[in-house]
C-alpha cells in the first residue's frame, strides 16, 4: 500500500513545471489586468476631456485662460479614477474662432507588471472644440 501512495506524489520535475506554469499564468493575467486598466483609464480621460472642452468652449468669452484651465482640471479630476494622477494639462484658447484645444497626460499605475517592468504607464489624450458664435 505504501508503494502505491508514493507513486501518487508528484516528483521534483513535476513540481518545477507546475510552479513555472503557475508563474506564467499569474504573469499573463496580470498583464491582461494592467492592459485593461490602461485602456479604461484612457477612455475615461478622453470622455472627460471631450465633455469638459465642449462645456467650457461656450464660456470662452466669460473666463480667462487660467480660469478655463482650472475649471478643466477640476472636471478631469472629478471624472477620472482617484488613483490616476494627471501629470500635465495644456490648454490653448483661440477667442477669435471660439476654439478651445486641450491635451492631458495621466499616469496609470501598474499592479502586477510593475513587479518586473515599469510601475506606471503615461496616457495622453487631446480634444479640440469649436463653440457656436
Amino acid at each position: 500500500m505504501y508503494d502505491n501512495d508514493r507513486n501518487l506524489r508528484p516528483n521534483r520535475a513535476q513540481l518545477i513545471w507546475l510552479l513555472a506554469f503557475a508563474l506564467a499564468a499569474i504573469g499573463v493575467v496580470g498583464y491582461a489586468v494592467d492592459t485593461s486598466n490602461v485602456h479604461t483609464a484612457k477612455d475615461t480621460l478622453q470622455s472627460a476631456m471631450d465633455n469638459a472642452t465642449i462645456k467650457l468652449a461656450h464660456e470662452i468669452d466669460t473666463q480667462s485662460d487660467d480660469e478655463l484651465k482650472q475649471n478643466l482640471a477640476k472636471v478631469l479630476e472629478a471624472q477620472t479614477l482617484a488613483d490616476d494622477d494627471i501629470t500635465s494639462l495644456n490648454v490653448s484658447v483661440d477667442r477669435k474662432r471660439h476654439r478651445l484645444s486641450a491635451n492631458a497626460t495621466m499616469r496609470v499605475e501598474s499592479t502586477i507588471t510593475g513587479l518586473i517592468g515599469p510601475d506606471h504607464v503615461d496616457v495622453t489624450v487631446s480634444s479640440d472644440t469649436l463653440a457656436a458664435n
